[in-house]
């Protein structure tokens, strides 16, 4: 038998995780929103988010 969890996410939230698997590292959030190019307070908003679904540790 298969388990799977199905969440949806974000345009952003995809950024900020794909940013992270291809860094294989923590990353400062300065970093990571010149890596994802975006602006700190959306990547700070999108690691809340990822967080709240248990997808990152901040």
């Amino acid at each position: 038998m298969q388990n799977s969890i199905h969440v949806e996410l974000s345009e952003g939230e995809v950024k900020v995780l794909k940013c992270l698997k291809e860094a294989g590292r923590a990353m400062e959030v300065h970093e990571l929103a010149e890596q994802a190019n975006l602006s700190l307070s959306s990547v700070m908003s999108y690691l809340e988010a990822l967080n709240r679904k248990g997808l990152v540790k901040v």
